[in-house]
């Protein structure tokens, strides 16, 4: 059983995130995978496969849900570091600047590549870059 403090939480089941997920949850961790595509969920329920990244094994430890609240679990306490790579609309903000808007959480860092999500998914060796104001 892992504590709180053991769950991850990523925003995004596209490749990349389902990648991370997998790899976290090989190693042990709760990984709570969200989407806002139903049908995703419920592939990654059902199947415990994504049909975004169906390479990726997908075990026990990883769950989905399309719930986007995250006030119940999150508080100033918590690190958040997103995968998204793309700006907000509508006035094309860094993720990151969206975040620290919504989000009780007063770490928020990025995490991007050049690890591939194939790779990960296979436990290749991969090199990640994560950037964040806080250490």
């Amino acid at each position: 059983m892992s504590t709180r403090r053991d769950t991850v939480g990523i925003a995004g089941a596209g490749p990349f995130g389902t990648a991370l997920g997998s790899v976290l949850a090989r190693a042990g961790r709760r990984v709570v995978l969200w989407s806002r595509d139903a049908a995703v969920v419920d592939a990654i329920r059902s199947a415990r496969k994504s049909p975004r990244l169906p390479s990726a094994p997908l075990p026990e430890p990883l769950e989905a849900t399309a719930d986007p609240r995250l006030g119940d679990v999150l508080d100033g306490s918590h690190i958040v570091v997103h995968a998204i790579g793309a700006l907000a609309a509508p006035g094309n903000d860094r993720v990151s600047q969206v975040m620290e808007q919504g989000l009780p959480t007063l770490k928020i860092g990025a995490i991007a590549g050049p690890a591939l999500p194939d790779d990960l998914a296979e436990g290749k060796y991969s090199s990640i870059v994560i950037a964040s104001a806080f250490d």
